[in-house]
């Protein structure tokens, strides 16, 4: 009984989190997306509600397919309209603003539930502008540097149609034999925060919805950056 109890928490704990991102992708989709369904027609869709109130009246609506598919990130060349019209949450790697353009109206208008996709792209030190990699500009102890890379960086990224990055990566390494250490700040956790977050701020600003801003987000798992023999 615990053990399916526990299970269950977690599913639980999964779908609210779908909700959650399924309506950020209704903040964050921009333009694209509200020339596909009408603002209002479904409760969920209304921007005059409380964030809480269209995440409630969307998980009730949801099948648990549609919770399920909505949890799925799928590579670019995974990407396809089908597996978007099945209700796919978020796609990788697909930077070209036609295709995001098609995939996006595919999943506001021919899907149930009208729901955004989330496009997302590794943006770790710079997109289209690319600066030193973090490991150099943490070298410098100023995050101004970090500020100045990813103020340009998120413009660049939200410009093609990407509202998600991966990055900052806030690992804690001093095993230079580790191939990701160089999109890390190295192995001083406080100098390692101090960078992460001007790169949020600069990313995210004040509305991750604006047009010139992205939603961030930190990795990896704690100790990745601690591997055995550099590996």
């Amino acid at each position: 009984m615990m053990h399916t109890s526990r299970s269950q928490n977690i599913l639980r704990r999964l779908f609210l989190a779908t909700a959650v991102l399924a309506v950020s992708a209704l903040v964050v989709g921009g333009a694209v997306a509200a020339g596909g369904a009408k603002q209002g027609s479904a409760p969920w869709m209304n921007p005059n509600q409380k964030v809480e109130t269209r995440v409630n009246e969307l998980l009730s609506a949801m099948t648990l397919d549609e919770k399920l598919q909505q949890l799925q990130l799928f590579a670019d060349f995974q990407s396809t309209d089908d597996a978007v019209r099945k209700g796919l949450g978020s796609s990788f790697g697909v930077t070209d603003p036609a295709q995001v353009n098609h995939l996006q109206h595919v999943a506001v208008e021919q899907t149930r539930l009208h729901i955004p996709l989330l496009f997302a792209f590794d943006t770790i030190h710079g997109f289209r502008t690319i600066f030193p990699i973090p490991l150099g500009e943490a070298s410098s102890f100023d995050p101004a540097v970090a500020t100045t890379d990813d103020t340009i960086a998120a413009r660049e990224s939200a410009a093609v149609g990407l509202k998600q990055i991966y990055s900052p990566m806030v690992d804690v390494s001093h095993e230079p034999r580790w191939g990701r250490i160089a999109e890390g700040a190295g192995e001083d956790p406080y100098l390692g925060s101090v960078m992460a977050a001007a790169r949020v701020r600069a990313a995210q600003g004040s509305d991750y919805s604006a047009p010139d801003k992205v939603a961030t987000s930190p990795k990896h798992f704690v100790a990745y950056g601690q591997p055995e023999g550099g590996r």
